[in-house]
């Protein structure tokens, strides 16, 4: 009786240490990769801040959204469709999404404005 008691004992102990080890493993884990989700988050905010177009002097950038907005139509492919035919400069591409001239949209917009 007294050694079923040690040995519950002992395998309460192995099982408490295990456990413990591996929460320690888990949280170093989880602690490298938020280490590594920071480092390139910064990578990727240094390379935008280095890409990002400077607006000329009365040139803005808008995303393709606030360009289909700006020349009145829905279609991402009437924008570029419009590129190919040479009626509107290409976009720059930074990162992931893409941003036009404003100045050159406008000239397309049925109003001008």
């Amino acid at each position: 009786m007294e050694l079923l008691k040690i040995l519950r004992i002992i395998l309460k102990k192995i099982t408490m240490d295990l456990h413990s080890k591996e929460i320690e493993v888990i949280k170093m884990l989880r602690k490298a990769e938020l280490q590594g989700a920071q480092k390139e988050r910064a990578k990727w905010e240094s390379r935008l801040s280095e890409a990002t177009p400077e607006p000329e002097s009365t040139n803005e950038w808008v995303t393709t959204k606030e360009a289909m907005k700006i020349v009145k139509r829905t279609s991402y492919n009437t924008l570029m469709k419009w590129v190919e035919l040479g009626f509107i400069n290409p976009p720059k591409k930074i990162g992931r999404p893409l941003y036009w001239e404003k100045a050159n949209l406008l000239k397309m917009s049925p109003n001008g404005k």
